[in-house]
């Protein structure tokens, strides 16, 4: 309503008079001659609003869109060219074949879906879920893994009277034409072929070149009963389906267009510069577009004797053999050559980096070696690119298929408690969740019991269990190790309190108890400088033979390793694999793994070398020399250096005995149960050489050491080899043994497994 101001009525074209809202429209006639519009200048009225129908719609389309046209006029690029191109160009060919096997080659099954797990319908445990999922849909499971292992198929009799569906083609083969489709065209198309009762038969594979999708007025695809798509054969179409009676799933989906964008459209100017350079090298090894080089003709020879010379000499080497023979020419002719022909090889890694880029692969993948210099060295870089490559090519594309095999059993067979699912993928997060189990399991939060019935299992019957810088504490009842090292598993017995671990206890020996605090560890995990560097309790050497004082601490270094490797294997134990580098990093010593190490061999070194060393004043590590405290720091450090050395040799022999698989064709995730076993052989020696080295090793310390502390009682600081004489001894201990050396200059273990000592020489000999 008009205001008056001064004298003068102002009028405006909104609520706020100083904006002119909404638009404060330049051509907005005022009501009478004394109204002024506030708000001139502005932005003008919108203009009235023309509906197509529609409205909004996806994207602006040609008219006449479902008109008779084939496909490639919609698409804008020819179908036939887009399969050509990669067929003929050899780099984009060898990338598809390398993710089609990659594919094909993971294992797949059915198994309760996520929603089913966490459905409080079916049980309060993950466990009972499980069971009861498997004792209501076990027969649907198992009609889907038969479906799945042939999606194509037919009904055939073999008596006349019982009917029963036939693999025609495997998973493995229709997946391998299925992934050909989508890196092509990106027109992945499938039809539901159904049997005249309804039963889904088959998943036929169908053409997607020849596939015109329509669309209605809005832009999007006709929803059914509408007619969504339509076969266009010979110019014409031929056959038209519903979204319910034909699938077509482009992966790279975009507003513009209801086609797909594949990789081989994306990288269409990239094949065509490989096809030049092929066609360029070619060329030089045929017909070359410069001469081999010119002939400088003397001065008196005319042009016409020239012509002759020429055609004569190109006449005469038309052949290989001809090449070789030896032709005269005229006195004072020159042979001028050409530059000649050189392969670049800088273009060649350059296009070989874009073909790389463009399909999702790596080089070591394609077969050649990494370009260019990369910080973390040919095999680190590797592994850090497979690691990309897996993550960015292979798990999105597994997990669209699994997408729309689910969708085919939520259509077909109308439930979503089962899924499809390649096994072998582990996502990352799937992968952090392992490693925090495993954790939590290490130190005692959750036990092995619980995990296994979380992941549907049936759990083994053992409690809680704590990692400590001493070893593993486990139920007495569940763990025994024997005397010469060799653990055995019982079950728990009926009385058992699992909520009450106790430290497990070698069988019933000889030998004297160890002082109870020297069992008292830190349960807090650390690395392996805290763990090995963990004070040592000062205490009394044993009265004890020396053969069977060293014997124990031996033994006991060798049955905590063996309870190290055990825990190792039953950690392993299930899992699989996806990648080789994943295969690697699982059964290589972890960081945590190497710490209980180190421990482990800093208390049987330091053990080994207090009773070598003397009798020490009981429980009064104060009181001690300050020799004897520097010489146990000096073991702890050997410790953890030798704890990383034996880790690091730990994975040499495993890459070898990967290796080994490799060649013999395992996958990455047929590899576990070989593995495990790899580790069991092994561990008994190895935990036996281990404890011998590093307890003669620590022996000889201490024997060395209390000479140099004792100069009076020795003669010049020498000492005498003694070797153990018996069927096992070496001959280079024999040839040792009771030798005079120094020990600045010889010193055992000689060698893995040396049980040779030095003993001090006194003035008497």
């Amino acid at each position: 309503m008009p205001v008056e101001i001064f004298g003068r009525r102002l009028g405006y074209n909104g609520p706020d008079p100083t904006l002119g809202a909404p638009f404060a429209s330049p051509y907005y006639t005022p009501p009478s001659s004394d109204v002024s519009v506030v708000g001139q200048m502005g932005p003008g009225n919108p203009g009235t609003d023309f509906p197509l129908g529609g409205e909004p719609r996806q994207w602006v389309y040609r008219v006449g869109w479902n008109f008779p046209t084939t496909p490639d006029s919609d698409r804008q690029v020819d179908g036939r060219l887009l399969r050509m191109l990669a067929d003929v160009t050899f780099l984009i060919r060898r990338a598809i074949e390398i993710r089609k096997a990659q594919l094909t080659a993971l294992e797949w099954d059915i198994v309760p879906s996520a929603a089913a797990l966490q459905s409080p319908e079916l049980g309060n445990t993950q466990r009972e879920r499980t069971r009861n999922l498997q004792r209501r849909y076990g027969a649907l499971i198992e009609e889907l893994r038969e479906f799945f292992a042939y999606p194509e198929a037919y009904y055939t009799t073999r008596d006349g009277k019982r009917w029963y569906r036939k693999g025609e083609v495997s998973w493995a083969d229709w997946l391998n034409a299925v992934i050909e489709e989508y890196y092509v065209g990106d027109w992945l198309t499938i039809w539901p072929q159904k049997t005249l009762g309804g039963k889904l038969m088959a998943l036929r594979r169908v053409d997607g070149e020849h596939i015109k999708v329509l669309i209605g007025l809005d832009g999007r695809i006709p929803a059914p009963p509408l007619p969504a798509y339509q076969v266009f054969a010979y110019g014409a179409p031929r056959l038209t389906f519903t979204q319910d009676e034909l699938y077509y799933w482009p992966k790279n989906v975009r507003n513009i267009t209801p086609y797909g964008f594949s990789h081989v459209e994306q990288c269409m100017i990239l094949m065509l510069l490989l096809l030049r350079y092929d066609q360029f090298n070619l060329a030089m090894y045929n017909e070359s577009t410069l001469p081999l080089g010119i002939l400088e003709a003397p001065e008196n020879v005319s042009p016409e004797q020239i012509k002759d010379i020429a055609d004569f000499l190109n006449g005469a080497v038309a052949t290989v053999a001809d090449k070789m023979r030896v032709y005269p020419a005229p006195n004072g002719t020159k042979w001028q050559p050409i530059k000649p022909f050189t392969f670049d090889r800088t273009f060649a890694d350059y296009v070989i980096d874009l073909a790389c880029l463009a399909m999702g692969v790596t080089r070591q993948e394609m077969g050649f070696a990494p370009s260019g210099q990369h910080g973390l060295g040919g095999s680190g870089h590797a592994n850090a690119q497979e690691d990309l490559e897996y993550r960015r090519g292979i798990i999105p594309l597994a997990k669209w298929l699994e997408e729309k095999m689910n969708r085919i059993i939520r259509d077909h067979w109308g439930t979503n408690l089962v899924e499809f699912r390649f096994t072998e993928l582990v996502s990352d997060s799937v992968a952090e969740k392992y490693d925090a189990n495993d954790k939590a399991i290490r130190s005692g939060q959750v036990s092995l019991d619980q995990i296994v019935e979380e992941l549907g299992g049936e759990a083994p019957g053992w409690g809680h269990m704590i990692e400590t810088k001493a070893g593993v504490i486990l139920p007495e009842q569940n763990l025994l190790i024997t005397a010469s090292g060799i653990y055995e598993i019982k079950p728990p017995e009926p009385n058992a309190n699992p909520q009450q671990p106790q430290q497990a206890q070698p069988r019933q020996t000889n030998e004297q108890p160890e002082d109870k605090d020297n069992e008292q560890e830190d349960e807090e995990p650390h690395q392996a400088e805290k763990a090995a560097k963990a004070a040592p309790v000062f205490g009394t050497t044993s009265t004890e033979d020396e053969d069977d004082e060293r014997k124990k601490h031996e033994e006991e270094l060798m049955a905590a390793f063996l309870v190290l490797m055990h825990l190792k294997r039953q950690g392993l134990k299930g899992r699989t694999f996806a990648r080789w580098t994943d295969v690697k990093r699982a059964f290589s010593l972890t960081e945590d793994e190497v710490a209980a190490l180190a421990q482990d061999i800093a208390k049987a070194r330091v053990k080994a070398y207090l009773s070598a060393y003397g009798v020490l004043p009981q429980s009064d590590w104060a009181n001690a020399p300050e020799p004897v405290k520097r010489a146990v720091e000096r073991m702890t450090e050997l410790a953890v250096q030798h704890a990383k050395g034996i880790a690091e040799t730990w994975r040499k022999d495993l890459e070898q005995e990967v290796e080994k698989l490799r060649a013999q064709g395992f996958k990455p995730s047929d590899v576990t149960d070989a593995l495990i076993d790899w580790i069991e052989s092994r561990e008994g020696w190895k935990g036996k050489e281990i404890g011998i080295t590093e307890v003669t090793d620590a022996i000889t310390h201490a024997q060395k050491d209390w000479a140099d502390e004792h100069p009076g009682e020795t003669v010049d600081g020498r000492m005498r080899w003694v070797a153990v004489m018996d069927d096992n001894t070496c001959e280079h201990c024999r040839a040792m043994h009771g030798q005079i050396v120094d020990p600045k200059t010889a010193k055992p273990p000689m060698h893995p497994n040396c049980r040779c000592t030095l003993v001090p020489v006194g003035r008497n000999g």
